[in-house]
């Protein structure tokens, strides 16, 4: 119900489904499932790959800017570490958003660690990530891996938005899927804006 509803742009994060399912592979070669996610949602971004960065720009405020670094954990080669640690040192923004498909602290997908340590090192400002079947929040990220697998929780199928508050953070809302009722709300804070 929810993603129908939806009109504005869809950023996606290629997990280990779209690889060989098992959470520590690595597609050396792309699968059929993750050339059939690029050609559905990386290509309409005018992207190549399952790994990239979105400049979005606050309409209120155009000195102002965020970017969304995308990776994709299950297609790790040099050329994304390259490309993530380029893009989180060199492309300066004042807020970084990284989309993963594993929380942070996964032991088992193979881009895990290098990129928790990136995300330290430059003080990214929030990342979204899914995998785990819940929603949870936790210091500076956001699971929502409630959108359609079988729960491990409590959580009702769902999904979330993200609006950033500047100088506060980013103001999280989770909703029921089935309803699309409000059922959670929070402020996510963002290290720039507590120096």
């Amino acid at each position: 119900k929810a993603s129908s509803q939806w009109k504005g742009s869809l950023f996606a994060a290629m997990g280990n489904h779209e690889c060989n399912t098992a959470t520590s592979t690595n597609c050396a070669e792309p699968t059929a499932n993750m050339t059939a996610f690029v050609d559905a949602l990386v290509r309409p971004l005018h992207k190549e790959e399952p790994w990239y960065v979105v400049h979005l720009k606050e309409n209120d405020d155009p000195g102002l800017s965020v970017k969304l670094v995308v990776t994709a954990c299950n297609a790790w080669s040099p050329e994304q570490r390259s490309f993530v640690a380029d893009t989180l040192a060199n492309d300066a923004t004042t807020y970084t958003i990284v989309v993963r498909h594993e929380p942070g602290g996964d032991t088992t997908a193979p881009c895990v660690a290098e990129v928790d340590a990136m995300i330290v090192k430059h003080h990214v400002d929030l990342l979204i990530s899914g995998h785990v079947h819940t929603f949870a929040h936790r210091n500076g990220e956001i699971i929502v891996g409630n959108g359609g697998a079988p729960s491990t929780s409590s959580q009702p199928y769902g999904f979330a938005t993200v609006t950033l508050v500047p100088g506060e953070g980013f103001r999280v809302v989770q909703y029921d899927g089935a309803t699309d009722a409000p059922i959670d709300a929070f402020m996510s804070p963002s290290p720039r804006d507590a120096e």
